[in-house]
């Protein structure tokens, strides 16, 4: 960061807060150093010797010296381990997991071991507790090794296979495939923007896939307390606290993502607009810069779904109010904006302003819902508002006080709520920006330390807001954006990457932070469009925008203290290219929505590795500049400055090149052109893309030389609520010259486009007909009609 925008960072956060920042550093360190002293690792203790084991329906119990050991299996392919002694997990994520009932037979005796049939596998439990799982032929797939506790810190070895690639554990700056490399899990907020090899981040997930030449697995450890992962040649885990649990997912990455999202929750269905273009600043500073916003938008003709509002529009900071002299209209000036589409998003801390003037403080301070450190009183921390205190949203009523208040921003007519500096974040110059180690949590009763809760606070606080927003308004569909959080945040709310630098090397990272959110489970993400801070040129702007529109949470944002980041910003030809990328943004929307519909179901992820859709290809781990974007179109952005082609990875099968139409075999690299105006994407061979045309849809049909079949499936709503819904499915197939497009629906929501327009990539029609009413007498490729059940085409043969 340039020295100015640091000075000018520093004016931005306050002489005040900086002076109180100081203190606050030193009294935190006291404290820690104490709670440390009283926390020392105990003694190296293995299990020691198998005593009694108790076969179960569900698995086996095991009993050593100095532990003990329950295997339970959920599922045929879920395996859940737990070893004590401590503290089990509050279940705030998989208490609400149902999985049906299954029993399995557990064969042996602790003194020669177990062995348990699962049908997909077999689980073999030895004498000492380790546990291995294989497949049906007999091939290893992970070793779940015995455990070795240092008094309140449990660690684990488990051997990795050569070749085997890790994706996951959450937001990270290092490379897609995290191994070698040693991550940590204590959510952090980074002074300034981050760069590579920082960690940790603002949410670690202690979730990731193993991708390896004999099968893929998925390993979750419940487990909230400050640990760490480290993949060299084997895998080594380690937590400071509580009893150490795992999971052990089998199947395809497919499959493992759906019975994680089963046991941590599926991620909540989105209202349609949140899926188009977000723009956002620190800060949009009045009603008027907002509303002279909008209308910029609409005189550039670029589409627009929200502004976001940060601090700025607050009274003094105070969360919940708002600042009537900057915003004298709010309700009446968001009403105006979501009449033409647009939706105000309201940012969110959790510090509470400590004034005894102040609503939300006397009322915490009433109810008991503040933080404290035991002898020391309610925690405060210096944060925007100055002084602040912190609600404990491990309590189940401060939760329910929390999302109560939530009503206050829907009755201005605030549509989503941004959750920033909830690690919990504070501002000091040295050691951990958060609160003590030893504050106090309620943890639904049990009770608990900020090790154990820090890791949970942003999670916990989106379960409020999520409620909360629901409450308040029951007819729409909470929105809800997270800087930090755990495994389940996808129950809730999206995220994004945080204050990211503006460098070409942020550009690729973004690729690379939202598969690995992707494959911890974390579905809706996306990055600051043109860095937080420092300066992008209009090159850089402008490919990070395209590349942008292809991820799930499209936002630019930027600090107050660097130059304006709007599409228009950086001229000719950057101002058309952006816009002609936005608008591609919203004719996708279907698709879009198509896919948040299936994530909703099954947990499967938007965008993801390569490695996710072909497993089997293991030289696919290292590529890490391109993705797919469901299952159907793979995007190639350009993540280097002066680039005019780039090579583009094709898995085997047939791939449609989106711009041109031409056809290419895959299983190898193929080179394009990839000029300042152009992203790379190929569309999968007999896929129907459905896109959104003004007044209603075009089906594109991508069945390129001798293939015969296509299909695509397509969702539909009223785009937000909880009403009626439809599937649409299409298949096309063909037998010689003729040719068949049937669309099959299911539920209740009515197909309402006044137009349909088919359009056939790689084939020719002579004539068509809908319904038996004739459509196109002349030799084309597009068809223009209504609505259909059935539409028969007599195709040009070549």
């Amino acid at each position: 960061m340039k020295l100015k925008h640091k000075l000018k960072g520093l004016k931005a956060v306050g002489i005040g807060n900086a002076l109180r920042a100081f203190p606050y550093a030193i009294w935190k360190g006291r404290l820690d150093k104490r709670y440390l002293a009283h926390n020392k690792p105990g003694m190296e203790l293995p299990p020691g010797r198998p005593l009694r084991s108790v076969p179960e329906k569900w698995g086996v119990a095991m009993a050593f010296d100095n532990a003990n050991m329950e295997l339970r299996l959920l599922s045929p392919s879920v395996m859940r381990l737990t070893w004590t002694p401590g503290l089990l997990p509050v279940p705030y994520v998989t208490g609400d997991a149902r999985f049906p009932e299954y029993a399995v037979e557990a064969k042996g005796d602790h003194r020669k071991g177990f062995e348990l049939d699962t049908g997909r596998g077999r689980i073999v439990v030895s004498p000492d507790g380790c546990v291995t799982v294989l497949d049906n032929t007999g091939q290893v797939l992970w070793v779940e090794t015995t455990p070795i506790n240092h008094g309140s810190i449990w660690r684990r070895k488990s051997p990795l296979h050569k070749e085997a690639a890790l994706f996951g554990t959450g937001e990270r700056t290092a490379p897609l495939n995290l191994r070698p490399g040693r991550y940590r899990f204590f959510n952090r907020e980074p002074r300034g923007s981050y760069k590579a090899g920082d960690d940790p981040l603002y949410m670690g997930i202690p979730f990731f896939l193993c991708f390896s030449p004999v099968g893929c697995v998925g390993i979750f450890y419940e487990n909230t307390h400050d640990g760490t992962f480290t993949f060299e040649d084997d895998f080594e885990v380690e937590f400071t606290g509580g009893a150490l649990r795992s999971y052990v997912f089998l199947g395809t990455p497919a499959e493992i993502m759906d019975s994680y999202t089963q046991l941590t929750g599926r991620p909540s269905m989105p209202p349609l607009w949140a899926l188009g273009y977000h723009q956002s600043r620190w800060s949009y500073m009045t009603e008027q810069e907002v509303e002279r916003l909008v209308a910029d938008f609409q005189a550039n003709g670029m589409p627009l779904s929200a502004v976001h509002l940060d601090i700025h529009y607050m009274d003094g900071y105070r969360i919940f109010t708002v600042d009537e002299r900057r915003f004298p209209d709010m309700a009446g000036m968001a009403a105006r904006l979501e009449k033409m589409g647009v939706r105000l998003v309201a940012i969110l801390d959790p510090g509470v302003k400590a004034d005894p003037h102040y609503h939300m403080c006397v009322r915490g301070y009433e109810g008991r819902h503040f933080l404290k450190v035991p002898d020391k009183g309610v925690v405060r921390g210096p944060v925007w508002p100055g002084s602040c205190c912190f609600p404990d949203f491990t309590r189940a009523k401060t939760r329910a006080w929390w999302a109560e208040q939530y009503k206050t921003l829907t009755d201005w007519g605030i549509s989503g709520v941004w959750h920033d500096m909830n690690e919990p974040a504070v501002f000091t110059p040295w050691g951990q920006s958060t609160l003590p180690l030893g504050t106090h949590h309620d943890m639904d009763g049990r009770g608990g330390d900020h090790r154990e809760a820090h890791n949970i606070y942003g999670l916990l606080e989106a379960k409020a807001g999520y409620e909360g927003l629901r409450a308040a308004k029951p007819g729409r569909r909470p929105w809800l954006l997270s800087r930090s959080g755990w495994a389940g945040l996808q129950k809730y709310s999206w995220n994004w990457t945080g204050d990211c630098p503006a460098t070409w090397w942020m550009v690729k990272q973004s690729i690379i932070m939202s598969l690995g959110l992707a494959c911890s489970g974390i579905p809706y993400t996306g990055p600051d469009i043109g860095g937080f801070n420092g300066e992008p040129d209009g090159e850089m702007y402008t490919r990070w925008f395209q590349l942008a529109s292809f991820l799930p949470f499209f936002r630019t944002h930027s600090a107050a203290f660097v130059p304006r980041r709007e599409p228009w910003s950086f001229g000719r030809p950057f101002t058309q290219i952006c816009k002609e990328f936005l608008k591609l943004r919203y004719r996708m929307l279907p698709y879009w929505y198509t896919m948040a519909y299936a994530a909703n179901r099954t947990g499967r992820p938007l965008v993801r590795p390569m490695l996710f859709d072909y497993p089997e290809l293991t030289a696919y781990a290292q590529v890490d500049d391109q993705f797919l974007l469901g299952e159907s179109i793979i995007v190639a952005p350009v993540v280097t400055p002066l680039t005019k082609s780039r090579t583009v990875l094709l898995p085997p099968g047939g791939w449609v090149n989106f711009w041109t139409d031409e056809y290419v075999e895959g299983g190898r690299e193929v080179k394009v052109q990839a000029e300042l105006d152009i992203v790379p994407l190929f569309v999968k061979a007999g896929t129907i893309l459905p896109m959104a045309l003004e007044d209603g849809l075009e089906l594109n049909v991508y069945l390129p030389g001798m293939l015969d079949e296509a299909k695509g499936e397509l969702y539909a709503d009223s785009g937000d609520g909880y009403g009626a819904f439809r599937v649409d499915s299409f298949r096309f197939s063909t037998r010689g010259r003729i040719a068949e497009l049937v669309w099959d629906s299911e539920g209740e929501y009515p197909v309402d486009y006044k137009t349909v327009k088919v359009v056939l990539r790689g084939k020719l029609a002579e004539q068509a007909e809908a319904d038996g009413v004739a459509v196109l007498t002349t030799e084309s490729n597009v068809i223009v009609t209504k609505p259909f059940k059935k539409m028969r085409l007599a195709l040009r043969l070549k």
